[in-house]
């Protein structure tokens, strides 16, 4: 028997912007990015190459857009803070203050984070809506045209 795995990844594009409190370089200041957020799933239905699913389908790309797009609209044109107690920047306490979206995070808002963050959501909604049929195989978000980052959970194939 021929073990097969196939993956979808569907894309995603949103604004945000953050700082990297504490950082050596640039990054502490306010800056924006347009990310790029690449979702991959996996399923076992398609193990045989043989005999493929009847449904032949990982996992239905309007499901997929429907399972992230409400965790992008948290994040779409927000400024993403760290809103840790540990966190005594100036800054930070009254960008918090603002009267405009944000998205809070416990740690500092780096791109690696934010990867994570966004994984575990993802894991959670797909309990939450009881998808038990495919898995979440990694999350990669561009912050820019050059550079990224990409997480696999446990579950990744």
């Amino acid at each position: 028997m021929e073990v097969i795995v196939v993956k979808v990844t569907k894309i995603f594009n949103f604004c945000a912007a953050h700082r990297l409190t504490n950082h050596d370089g640039l990054c502490r200041n306010v800056h924006g990015h347009s990310y790029k957020l690449e979702v991959t799933m996996w399923n076992d239905d398609l193990i045989e190459a043989s005999e493929p699913s009847s449904e032949g389908m990982v996992f239905d790309f309007n499901k997929l857009k429907k399972l992230v797009e409400p965790i992008v609209a948290l994040l779409d044109h927000s400024l993403i803070i760290w809103d840790s107690p540990d966190n005594k920047d100036p800054l930070d306490l009254s960008l918090k203050l603002l009267n405009t979206k944000t998205y809070l995070m416990k740690c500092r808002s780096t791109t690696e984070n934010l990867c994570v963050e966004i994984y575990d959501k993802i894991l959670n909604e797909m309990d939450s809506q009881h998808i038990f049929d495919c898995y979440l195989s990694k999350v990669k978000i561009w912050e820019s045209e050059s550079s990224w980052v990409e997480y696999e959970g446990e579950w990744s194939h």
